[in-house]
């Protein structure tokens, strides 16, 4: 019956805020400091792509990704997810307390979900599969839907099609506004996205 389906958790979740960032002043104490709120002996990683010189800053399952053109706070580890997304949370707060005039164009809040063909009984799940073969074509590459609320626009977006029923589906709420992010908003979004996925109204 529906009680025993396995509730479906995201494999990805992420904040990004676009914007012109200035790259220069995440710094690994700044970071560690203002960001992540480390205190004297805390310990906390760093990452550096070689290609482009690309910091991440990594704690307690948490990534820190700046660039000049977008902050990314993403979710490393899903375990204990309730605590990892408080702390995306509040990063993503401080980031626009302490960088106030950082020119943004928009931020969003993503959920990335993994579709087997395992998952059959899931009436939204199905109704996506529908759509999938209304534009059967080897060369799908996404398919995406918006919707406009009210303060926000919710894309939803198919990618990694297989002809088995396998999929991404990727949930992203965008909001135009430069979002002082309340932890209410995150956790409407997700709220949203657990519904859907699991086929609940």
């Amino acid at each position: 019956g529906n009680l025993t389906m396995q509730l479906l958790e995201p494999i990805l979740i992420n904040f990004v805020s676009i914007g012109k960032w200035n790259k220069s002043l995440f710094t690994g104490s700044w970071v560690s400091t203002n960001l992540f709120g480390l205190s004297k002996g805390e310990k906390f990683n760093a990452l550096v792509s070689p290609d482009d010189l690309q910091f991440i800053f990594q704690h307690k399952g948490i990534s820190i990704i700046p660039t000049e053109s977008a902050i990314d706070i993403k979710v490393d580890e899903y375990n204990e997810v309730e605590k990892k997304v408080k702390l995306m949370n509040s990063i993503a707060t401080k980031l626009f307390l302490l960088l106030p005039h950082t020119p943004i164009k928009a931020s969003g809040f993503n959920l990335k979900y993994q579709i087997t063909n395992q998952i059959k009984e899931n009436q939204y799940i199905n109704e996506l599969r529908n759509k999938i073969k209304q534009l059967a074509s080897p060369n799908l590459e996404s398919i995406g839907f918006k919707e406009s609320k009210s303060n926000h626009i919710f894309n939803t977006i198919i990618t990694n099609i297989d002809n088995q029923g396998s999929f991404d589906l990727t949930f992203n709420f965008h909001y135009d506004d430069k979002l002082v992010i309340s932890n209410n908003t995150f956790n409407d979004n997700r709220a949203t996205a657990t519904k859907l996925i699991n086929g609940q109204k």
